[in-house]
């Protein structure tokens, strides 16, 4: 099993509460702060200018549609993984090669400081959408795996692999104080070659920014920290389901972190993610057998993997106009 790098995140806990939040044991999965985004290196796939920052500290719905003659230029996104997923699970489950094939893993490289561990999303064969909190401007570099089961070096065969990275795009208007805008797009030098193992997850509709959708059952994978106690996330794909709660749940226990454009998770019977699951997708059967990310691990409460607190996601759909700006992709209205 890959461990947690040692005192690190004991380190950007005490850097995030130095932002004296109004909830101390508010935290992110992987608390890390200051982040800008990085040059974008010869080589990589261009991407238009994602927009400038504003000055708002908390933002509502950031969700725009594009121009229409703009958004006739955009490219479509290729098809989006279709295949039948297993809901029943007690408090997090297994999975089988290619149950997610649209599940990326994310491991920075802080040199002496160790490594530290995200998930992600295939949205496209050259970008891998995460959270904005997984990019650091500090790391000397990142490492994309797709189409595999764990988290160590070498396994399947199935595994494609992309080092050496150094540019990601995150939210201009990312905001560790309160969490916002917690998203980041990293662009890969070469094209995902598509399998049963590895394909994209399908994108939301811009319709859906509006729509809370609480009461919907999704699921989330990821390779997180299986306890509290726990010294190393787990070398196995693990997954369980969860519901969208209205919101008061989270307004109650995080106070003004909490706005629309994430998603709350009532957590029942301790089905949750925890620290090194920040960055992966929340879907769910918006079809049969179509997926569609609703959400991306974005934080919880401190030492709140087993107390079942209320979670919180990046609400994907409030950010689709950064998507397009970023990635050129096409999004349903």
């Amino acid at each position: 099993m890959m461990p947690l790098v040692p005192g690190r995140e004991e380190h950007l806990q005490a850097r995030f509460e130095a932002l004296r939040s109004p909830h101390p044991a508010l935290r992110m999965a992987a608390p890390l702060a200051g982040l800008r985004r990085q040059a974008r290196p010869k080589g990589a796939p261009a991407a238009p200018a994602a927009p400038a920052a504003t000055n708002k500290a908390k933002p509502t719905f950031l969700f725009k549609k594009a121009d229409p003659a703009v958004k006739a230029q955009r490219e479509p996104q290729p098809g989006p993984c279709r295949q039948a997923v297993h809901l029943r699970i007690i408090n997090g489950q297994k999975a089988v090669l290619g149950q997610f094939p649209w599940q990326a893993g994310l491991l920075a490289d802080f040199g002496e400081e160790g490594k530290a561990w995200c998930g992600g999303s295939i949205i496209h064969s050259q970008w891998i959408l995460t959270a904005g909190h997984c990019v650091d401007d500090n790391a000397l570099g990142y490492q994309v795996s797709v189409g595999s089961l764990g988290s160590e070096q070498g396994g399947e065969v199935t595994r494609q692999v992309f080092r050496g990275l150094t540019t990601f795009y995150q939210h201009p208007a990312y905001n560790p104080y309160f969490i916002d805008n917690d998203i980041a797009i990293i662009p890969l030098p070469s094209h995902i070659k598509f399998s049963a193992w590895c394909r994209p997850v399908q994108l939301p509709s811009y319709s859906m920014a509006t729509d809370m959708m609480a009461g919907t059952t999704g699921i989330v994978s990821g390779w997180g920290k299986t306890a509290d106690g726990d010294q190393w996330i787990t070398k196995d794909l693990m997954y369980t389901s969860t519901t969208i709660d209205g919101g008061k749940s989270c307004y109650d226990y995080y106070g003004n972190a909490w706005i629309a454009n994430k998603i709350c998770i009532k957590v029942i019977d301790n089905h949750a993610f925890c620290s090194g699951d920040s960055g992966g997708a929340f879907t769910f059967e918006e079809e049969p057998d179509l997926h569609t990310q609703l959400g991306i691990v974005s934080f919880g409460a401190a030492k709140g993997c087993e107390l079942g607190l209320p979670i919180v996601y990046t609400r994907l759909a409030s950010f689709l106009q950064f998507v397009e700006d970023v990635t050129n992709i096409a999004i349903r209205d």
